[in-house]
């Protein structure tokens, strides 16, 4: 099919606009994100640390996924944004571990060329969260905690992630994943009540299913639902449209 352009849905334009507020106003980026599957909430993550990846000097950043399944679908994101970047813009590539790291810098082996023009000097490393460690080496400027409530082993992150993360500004850490109920769960439920309290650091963000373009179904010619007395609060409520209510419709069957 080829290459899509990334258009920002309106879930992800409000995302956008949360961030750029939030850079303005507190000098970095902090946003916790509870979001319904296939939103595209890892893309507008992705997107924006790939900004700040390949386009500022000396930018470690770290992206961590459930398992490897997701570190290999990440990281072709991350790939994807490199490799179409414009060619007056794009950085200079040292050396690439496929499915896990790209590293940003002049890719000479001469010593004395590589000093005078050492590049970007930035990376992005991409791992699973049962190998959070093999990531906290360097100071971290850009963390993308992807499915986090999904993460089997959650004592790294106090004990290796939290200490490597960077408070300096410019500075991106997103937090972003669906509701489950493994050993990540409850901590990123206490992350986001913290947040919707007003207490930490993060801001916090639902994203609502029904705002997903691909969460409705077409109404076939002169379709008509009759709604049931749940199905009439949400459309009360919430706005939902004959269209979400059909899709509705056919995830509970």
């Amino acid at each position: 099919m080829g290459l899509i352009p990334l258009i920002p849905s309106p879930t992800q334009i409000r995302l956008l606009a949360s961030m750029v507020k939030q850079k303005k106003e507190r000098g970095w980026i902090r946003q916790i994100w509870m979001k319904p599957r296939q939103s595209h909430g890892s893309t507008a993550a992705s997107a924006t640390l790939s900004h700040l990846t390949f386009l500022f000097p000396n930018v470690y950043t770290f992206v961590i996924a459930q398992d490897k399944t997701t570190v290999e679908r990440l990281f072709g994101m991350y790939d994807t944004y490199y490799n179409n970047l414009s060619d007056d813009v794009r950085p200079m590539r040292q050396y690439f571990t496929k499915g896990t790291e790209i590293v940003l810098g002049n890719p000479t082996m001469d010593p004395g060329e590589r000093a005078k023009n050492p590049g970007l000097q930035s990376r992005i490393l991409v791992g699973e969260a049962k190998n959070i460690n093999v990531g906290t080496g360097f100071t971290i400027h850009g963390l993308q905690m992807s499915e986090v409530a999904r993460y089997s082993d959650i004592s790294s992150l106090s004990e290796s992630l939290i200490p490597a993360l960077s408070n300096f500004p410019g500075t991106v850490r997103i937090i972003e994943s669906t509701a489950h109920y493994a050993a990540g769960g409850a901590w990123f439920k206490e992350q986001c009540e913290m947040a919707m309290n007003g207490k930490g650091i993060y801001e916090y963000h639902f994203l609502k299913w029904w705002e997903v373009p691909e969460y409705s179904t077409p109404l076939q010619k002169g379709e008509k639902l009759k709604l049931d007395v749940e199905e009439r609060h949400l459309v009360k409520k919430y706005g939902l449209k004959p269209e979400h209510i059909k899709w509705r419709r056919d995830q509970i069957d």
